[in-house]
């Protein structure tokens, strides 16, 4: 029989609270790696609709088996996962920013080529999930999910920065661009057994430092 202590260790979102300090110091390190990505941001681009599929395949293949009730204010928080569910298989709208920024006929066509691999790849990621959705979440498919959206929010993160800094868009259209991709794939990541509001808490925290760097 699992003991008390140990059940509790295991309920804790060692990995959830690690991926939002990990973004919170990778805003540290963000300016150098930024200009790397504004001198690469055209081949940057080509990458964005695979991370932006494999960004939606661990968040929603982190959720594993909802086989437990939700219990304290996470019975209310549960209401809107539906909403943050619907958000990620969208996400892949904030496209258009790295379009804008560069601006040239072969952005515009890398755009096409990134908005059709991330809208039917999203929805093949969307509908394996759904044939995955009773299976257990160990502690390994937690970690790995983990790491798998960390790589999705990081990426997304340097793309829409080099974007910002580019001049060709505006403080508020990287706001939009950060909020649309980052926050419903990590708070459907959060949202989810065994249940933490201090994962949620966490990573709105660490949503709203990453997105004081563009001011």
């Amino acid at each position: 029989m699992t003991s008390l202590p140990f059940k509790k260790i295991q309920r804790f979102p060692f990995e959830g609270v690690a991926l939002d300090l990990t973004m919170i110091a990778f805003v540290q390190i963000q300016p150098s790696l930024q200009m790397w990505v504004a001198q690469n941001l055209l081949w940057a681009f080509w990458l964005t609709g695979g991370v932006q599929c494999v960004g939606l395949a661990c968040a929603l293949r982190g959720q594993g088996a909802w086989d437990e009730e939700p219990r304290g204010v996470m019975k209310y928080v549960v209401q809107i996962a539906p909403l943050f569910w619907i958000l990620a298989a969208g996400g892949f709208m904030w496209l258009f920013l790295p379009a804008l920024a560069i601006d040239t006929p072969f952005a515009w066509t890398t755009f096409t080529a990134q908005f059709f691999i991330a809208l039917f790849g999203g929805v093949l990621v969307v509908g394996l999930s759904m044939g995955m959705g009773e299976e257990s979440l160990t502690f390994k498919r937690r970690v790995l999910t983990a790491l798998g959206t960390l790589f999705y929010l990081a990426f997304s993160d340097a793309v829409i920065a080099a974007c910002a800094a580019s001049g060709k868009v505006g403080v508020g259209g990287a706001l939009v661009a950060l909020l649309i991709s980052y926050l419903p794939i990590r708070m459907t990541l959060a949202i989810r057994p065994p249940w933490s509001f201090l994962e949620v808490v966490s990573a709105a925290a660490a949503f709203v430092y990453v997105a004081d760097y563009f001011f």
